[in-house]
């Protein structure tokens, strides 16, 4: 045996699903990437590893919970440059949309790269150790942002779901809109060209999509919403993916204009009949699907990334997870990009939706810390048809966290140690990650990455992206604006 670990005197070991028991003064073995053993202190250990010579590292995670990683579904990392912009603090979706756009237009190579790296260093450090990105906004691209996204992310050791997405189309209004204000730049947010389009997709799987049952790297396909107008594209990107073994993903809570757009078909109507529902498809948000929405995406096997944090910030409905539960819907979280956030950090995501959902949805349908930790794990893992990771179980990839809850925030918790994490605690940062085997994260630090140099390069491409986009429009974007002010342009 090579690269082993062990993790000793675990104060509760969670494994995976909502029903399986926790063990307590738990020890969980590694060897490469792979767990080799799970059991309790008192029972020892098995011979063939006591007897092994080999190098061992030893982790006392006494005062821990110790979880599967947790699993980010849903993000978009380079809306990392454009965290809490004044100008679109308190603007609804489309508005926020509308002065984000001017700002996304501006991204280049080592502004993506910069994003990525810090982003998923973030995710990292709150035991978060798969990571699926939506890039969509990759119109203009020959590969230079595609392989600058996927450097910044390797360079953190995170597992990664590239979702190389596109955008043939703006929401709503918003191309006539932003055309006021970018000029014929507009045109080079969107994809135009399918056959342009399609060689990249094909470039992108053939460089990053590994589908070795522990790869580091997948890619999925899909546009950024549902592109109702072009049924067409649809049905080749599902087609592409399914040829190449590749996921489908996009956001998918449609408004009414997206309603009108779909008819006479209903929206998951029109989703199904493109060839889009199937495992390995999972969509984002889910706010405002239907009782007959959901059994669809139960009956094909489609999952779900409920985003909670971005429900408040953008003033979405709230998704009824525990109906999404119990009716076996494939439910995994997302952090959502920090434009939308504007945290990057999936713990804090986790505990919100443990509680959010409790003021659309009577009691026996609330979640217990168990059920909501599933979703962050086996959970997200299904959604994204990943069965190696998930849980915590011998023969499985070795993706695990650890936190404290022997500190103050935790103080008083001692009936249920999950529960202490989820509800009484307040400290975002795992204690320990480690990502196939690989200690990423140790008492709450990066092991392989300065963390001070990761975020002085975002705040430093960030301050470029403000600079060059206030050139570029006019826009104030250091300016508070109203709503009013926002819709009337």
């Amino acid at each position: 045996m090579t690269g082993r670990i062990a993790l000793r005197h675990i104060t509760r070991l969670y494994p995976g699903p909502a029903q399986e028991a926790s063990i307590g003064d738990a020890v969980l073995l590694i060897a490469g990437s792979h767990i080799v053993h799970i059991g309790r202190e008192g029972d020892g250990l098995p011979s063939d590893w006591s007897a092994d010579a080999s190098p061992l590292e030893e982790i006392d995670c006494s005062g821990c919970v110790v979880t599967p990683g947790l699993i980010n579904t849903h993000h978009h990392f380079f809306q990392h440059l454009t965290r809490a912009v004044p100008a679109a603090m308190s603007a609804p979706p489309l508005e926020w949309l509308f002065v984000s756009y001017p700002l996304w237009a501006e991204l280049d190579p080592a502004m993506l790269y910069a994003a990525a790296r810090a982003a998923s260093a973030e995710l990292l450090l709150c035991g978060c150790t798969t990571a699926a990105d939506c890039a969509y906004l990759l119109p203009q691209d020959d590969g230079e942002l595609a392989a600058a996204l996927v450097q910044g992310v390797a360079e953190t050791g995170i597992r990664f779901h590239f979702h190389r997405g596109c955008m043939p189309t703006l929401e709503g209004d918003l191309e006539e809109r932003l055309a006021k204000v970018m000029g014929t730049r507009v045109a080079t947010l969107m994809d135009h060209d399918e056959a342009v389009l399609s060689r990249r997709l094909e470039d992108v799987i053939g460089r990053y999509h590994d589908d070795d049952p522990l790869s580091m790297r997948r890619v999925a396909l899909g546009p950024t919403g549902v592109t109702y107008t072009r049924p067409a594209l649809m049905t080749r990107l599902a087609d592409m993916a399914q040829a190449c073994g590749c996921g489908l993903h996009t956001h998918f809570h449609p408004r009414p204009d997206e309603d009108a757009k779909a008819a006479p078909d209903a929206p998951i109507r029109f989703l199904e009949r493109s060839g889009w529902l199937r495992p390995g498809t999972w969509l984002a948000h889910g706010t405002r699907l239907q009782p007959s929405d959901i059994a669809t995406l139960v009956r094909t096997g489609t999952g779900v990334a409920h985003c909670p944090r971005t429900i408040v910030r953008l003033g979405f409905g709230v998704a009824p997870i525990g109906s999404f539960r119990k009716a076996g819907l494939k439910l995994g979280i997302g952090v959502d990009g920090a434009a939308s956030n504007d945290q990057g950090n999936l713990l804090s995501d986790l505990r919100l939706a443990a509680l959010l959902h409790r003021v659309a949805e009577p009691p026996e349908l609330w979640l217990t810390p168990e059920a909501a930790l599933e979703m962050a794990t086996a959970g997200g893992a299904a959604a994204l048809d990943r069965p190696e990771i998930g849980r915590l179980k011998p023969g499985l990839a070795a993706d695990v966290s650890a936190f404290r809850v022997d500190g103050l925030d935790c103080a008083g918790a001692v009936a249920d140690p999950l529960g202490a994490l989820l509800f009484a605690g307040t400290e975002n940062r795992a204690w320990l990650t480690i990502v196939n085997g690989k200690v990423r994260v140790m008492a709450r630090q990066l092991v392989d990455l300065d963390e001070t140099r990761v975020a002085a390069d975002l705040n430093a491409a960030a301050a470029r992206m403000l600079a060059q986009a206030g050139h570029a429009t006019g826009i104030d974007f250091m300016r508070k604006t109203s709503v009013q002010e926002l819709v009337s342009q």
